[in-house]
């Protein structure tokens, strides 16, 4: 069996390993079946993005590697049949603990980013943020990643990529009108949801799954004790303000205080993704697998 790096596997006698790109494609197509869905739709995105990444200005997405392959390649149907049935190689990763499972590797990197004006519109609602939180506070469900080997983690969530939960909604509408209303990449790879945090926890390390997003806290409840590391940096929580961080990069959080420690959590496109890039992302099957912070 061959393993790759999003789960999947397949008998190695089920790929073809001589003759032309096309033979290879058509093969391939021919016993697609026996492979899970994630390999169908690796293959879909051959057809998805041929004609979206050559258009102009949307030329980058070329380079974006989809585990350890460079989406460029796809044109090359043989490199998508012997891709698939590869042992080891990784992306190309230009920082040691930047590590995604999809990467943008022309994308600007650090851990944490300054508060900009996206994080001024959510602080200006951060009152009435709190309140509609308090409201829901009792029907936030227990995090379900297994992140988590001390303590207690809590989320209530509103959308996670294009699934959208629509009662959770409706009992904060404020909270959702400005969601809305930010550059969110919930049509894409992001989450919004709040995320409550208690005394005691700590959420083991591990990479977010793209780079090409940002993840903006907005603090409701502060405490001191509590932390998060990301990449070789620390950060920390101020009332009514937002950190912002790269999740892409290995990060962890400790909680030794005792106060819960409550936040906003709302994914951006990072800003250096343009409008076209964003469009051709959303409308693609490009998504990351199930993951939040």
């Amino acid at each position: 069996m061959v393993s790759g790096r999003f789960g999947w596997s397949a008998p190695r006698s089920d790929v073809p390993r001589d003759g032309g790109g096309r033979k290879l494609l058509h093969q391939g197509l021919g016993r697609i079946k026996a492979y899970p869905h994630f390999v169908r739709e690796m293959l879909h995105l051959y057809h998805t993005f041929r004609a979206a990444s050559r258009s102009p200005g949307a030329e980058r997405i070329n380079d974006v590697y989809v585990g350890k392959w460079r989406f460029g390649d796809f044109e090359n149907p043989a490199r998508i049949i012997r891709g698939l049935t590869e042992r080891g190689g990784e992306a190309p990763f230009r920082r040691p603990r930047q590590r995604p499972d999809i990467y943008f590797p022309f994308l600007t990197a650090k851990p944490f980013w300054d508060r900009d004006d996206i994080a001024a519109v959510l602080e200006r609602s951060v009152d009435v943020i709190r309140a509609e939180f308090r409201a829901v506070d009792a029907l936030a469900d227990a995090h379900r990643e297994g992140l988590t080997d001390a303590g207690f983690w809590t989320t209530y969530e509103f959308f996670r990529g294009k699934r959208r939960r629509e009662s959770n909604c409706a009992r904060c509408p404020e909270t959702t009108r400005v969601i809305a209303q930010s550059p969110n990449c919930g049509e894409w790879a992001g989450a919004a949801f709040f995320s409550i945090l208690e005394p005691g926890t700590h959420i083991k390390p591990h990479c977010g799954t793209t780079n090409g997003r940002l993840r903006y806290h907005l603090t409701i409840e502060a405490a001191d004790g509590a932390s998060i590391r990301v990449d070789d940096r620390v950060g920390s929580w101020t009332l009514d303000q937002c950190l912002i961080l790269d999740d892409s990069f290995v990060h962890e959080v400790t909680h030794q205080g005792t106060e819960r420690r409550v936040v906003l959590v709302v994914d951006m496109w990072h800003p250096e993704l343009t409008d076209l890039e964003r469009r051709v992302l959303a409308a693609s099957f490009l998504l990351p697998p199930d993951e939040e912070h």
